[in-house]
């Protein structure tokens, strides 16, 4: 079949689409399925997608139930199907073998919506994609055949069981290829081996339909075997489709990765003691190049997924090498967003803002970090660590208050963030951090918000480092001052230390910034307003994210993130000056002088 003569089937299709419709979508399956089976995949999805919606539309004008509820009904009260439902599934099933999201959909379509796994997780309740985007991400990694992919996500969301869909895909696809699974120990491999096993064998899911939608002929499961956690399809052969085993087990001699085979790799750091212990972690990572690297062949694929721990874990060693290379793929998605909500509160089995938020409260922060907010845990040389830092309560009186004043660490967008720690400076010379702009948008966004900041603090002084981009930011800062008449507050550029880089400056500050200020503590205040006497501060998302870089910095290795502890290293400079020979005026008596 030529493209001319494609196109010229499919419009006299869409051209009787009102005559009667149920003869032209029969025509338009078997169009799809022509495409499919001489190899023209992509003319087969594009019918596929011209289909599909109108079905869907066709089914709810008929019941007045979206696809959900439908699926769930006829589940109970399948005499009411019609060929309309019956159809739907057959075009999804002609998408099986290219796309990864219907090849989820048609293994589980037998399946009540509460009891699938894919379709309830996803998107979370307020639209936000969730493991849609983990979809996505294997769906490019398997279409551009990329090289290496890693993906990092908090426990328990469902990461290892995606991971099991994406791999039978491929058997089912490729089942004379060779593939296996390692986790950091056999009985994790054992886990992952049954699951895989029900995935394919049982009746709660149709693998069986999809293989042989397209292995027509041939032999489903060969052999498998639960005492070497191995699986065979189609034909018999020495090394098998899909082979689960511990780094702790045998490699050499029993897998082979072949050319079109992936290595998928689970969880490779046990927890946060062994990412603690750099001789083990040494220990895994060479056992994880010698064992698991070592059996794949020229053009295999590999995917790593796990919790990054350390900065010494296996991903993030391959993602240090690998960081500027277009054939490799790197996905990492926190518990908690830039907004501090949850990523992962499903619309069924899900975990909620508020659990996330209780979670980091239990948890001491190095954990917290690694295991749920995908940063990994720096064993030495933290300059800000949690427990050397001063905390208030967030309670502050205002008769106590001398002066509000705040430095901006300027960023005009893309990676760095605007960073404007706001102390307010207490007549028993205490100096809490009040509120924290913390923000990596354009200028657009952040100066308005610098602006209600100063309104809403009533800040007097403002200091900005010059730099080009400081000059273009202070210029920008003083028009929206002037639209908004807000004239109490002295905006002051600053020359930047000339003798000391921003880590020495950072590093050289840091133990005035751990004696000399407070920070918002992440407990709530007793109280729960401001009122005339009192003003109570609560941690907002950006004054945490702001206090997550303060407590990942560190002087040995590069950072990600210093914007938060380089602005309070500015803000300590302000007020060393202030106090060395800087003349102010201050309270006598009552009196101002």
């Amino acid at each position: 079949m030529t493209r001319e003569e494609f196109l010229e089937e499919f419009e006299g299709a869409q051209a009787q689409i009102n005559v009667n419709e149920q003869r032209v979508l029969e025509r338009l399956l078997d169009l799809t399925r022509l495409c499919m089976e001489t190899g023209h995949h992509d003319w087969g999805l594009e019918v596929v997608d011209y289909s599909k919606p109108r079905l869907i539309r066709m089914m709810y004008e008929a019941s007045g139930m979206e696809m959900r509820e439908l699926n769930d009904f006829l589940l109970n009260h399948s005499e009411y199907a019609d060929w309309r439902y019956k159809m739907y599934w057959d075009f999804v099933l002609e998408e099986t073998y290219d796309r990864f999201i219907p090849f989820m959909e048609y293994m589980e379509r037998h399946r009540p919506f509460k009891k699938k796994f894919y379709e309830p997780r996803a998107f979370t309740k307020d639209g936000k994609p969730a493991l849609y985007k983990v979809a996505k991400a294997l769906q490019k990694f398997a279409d551009e055949h990329k090289k290496i992919l890693t993906i990092s996500l908090p426990p328990r969301v469902g990461k290892s069981t995606i991971f099991m869909f994406f791999l039978v895909w491929n058997a089912i696809k490729r089942p004379n290829s060779h593939s296996a699974y390692g986790g950091y120990s056999g009985v994790l491999a054992q886990g992952f081996y049954g699951e895989l096993g029900d995935l394919l064998t049982t009746d709660e899911y149709c693998c069986s339909e999809i293989y042989e939608r397209w292995n027509s002929g041939h032999v489903f499961i060969h052999d498998k075997s639960a005492e070497n956690y191995t699986i065979n399809l189609d034909t018999g052969d020495r090394f098998k489709t899909l082979t689960c085993r511990g780094l702790d087990g045998s490699w050499t001699g029993i897998i082979d990765i072949s050319k079109d085979g992936i290595l998928a790799v689970d969880d490779l750091i046990r927890d946060r003691e062994h990412s603690m212990s750099a001789s083990r972690m040494e220990k895994t990572w060479q056992e994880f190049l010698n064992k698991m690297v070592d059996r794949m062949n020229d053009g295999a694929q590999m995917v790593l997924i796990g919790t990054l721990w350390s900065v010494l874990d296996p991903i993030m060693r391959i993602q240090k090498k690998h960081k500027d290379d277009p054939d490799c793929m790197f996905l990492v998605i926190p518990a908690l967003d830039e907004n501090d909500e949850s990523n992962f509160d499903y619309l069924e089995n899900g975990f909620s803002t508020k659990y996330y938020i209780e979670m980091r409260e239990s948890l001491d922060d190095a954990e917290w970090q690694a295991k749920f907010q995908q940063r990994p845990y720096v064993r030495e040389g933290l300059l800000f660590p949690t427990d050397e830092l001063n905390y208030f309560d967030g309670i502050v009186y205002t008769g106590d208050i001398r002066r509000v004043f705040s430095v901006i660490d300027v960023a005009v967008g893309g990676g760095d963030n605007l960073s404007m720690p706001i102390c307010a400076e207490l007549n028993s010379g205490r100096k809490p951090i009040v509120r924290w702009i913390y923000d990596k948008r354009s200028t657009a966004i952040t100066i308005p918000r610098v602006v209600d900041a100063i309104i809403q603090e009533v800040i007097t002084e403002v200091r900005i480092e010059r730099t080009g981009v400081g000059y273009l930011f202070e210029d920008g800062l003083r028009k929206e001052l002037a639209n908004r008449n807000v004239n109490f507050c002295k905006v002051i550029s600053v020359n930047a230390p000339n003798r000391m880089t921003k880590e020495e400056k950072i590093n050289g500050y840091s133990d005035y910034i751990k004696r000399e200020f407070e920070f918002l503590s992440p407990q709530k205040a007793n109280l729960e307003q401001s009122d005339g006497r009192v003003v109570v501060y609560k941690r907002d998302a950006d004054y945490q994210r702001a206090m997550d870089d303060m407590s990942m910095y560190t002087s040995s290795g590069k950072n990600i993130n210093d914007d938060a502890p380089d602005s309070m290293a500015q803000i300590s400079i302000a007020c060393e000056q202030k106090r060395n020979g800087q003349v102010n005026p201050i309270h006598i008596d009552g009196g101002l002088f």
